[in-house]
């Protein structure tokens, strides 16, 4: 009974430390993209021939 209990936490602990590995990097990529995006719409904000076109 014990050694079910602790072999259902184990895999719930995995799964969390998954989950969260997972989401780590996603979230970073979504930052990455968004201070691309960001930068981008600054460089065609400061460019005047982004602006003429």
């Amino acid at each position: 009974m014990s050694a079910m209990h602790s072999v259902g936490w184990q895999s719930v602990f995995n799964r969390l430390i998954c989950g969260s590995t997972a989401f780590v990097p996603r979230m970073a990529e979504i930052r990455a993209v968004q201070a691309t995006n960001r930068r981008r719409l600054d460089d065609l904000l400061q460019s005047p021939i982004a602006l003429r076109t």
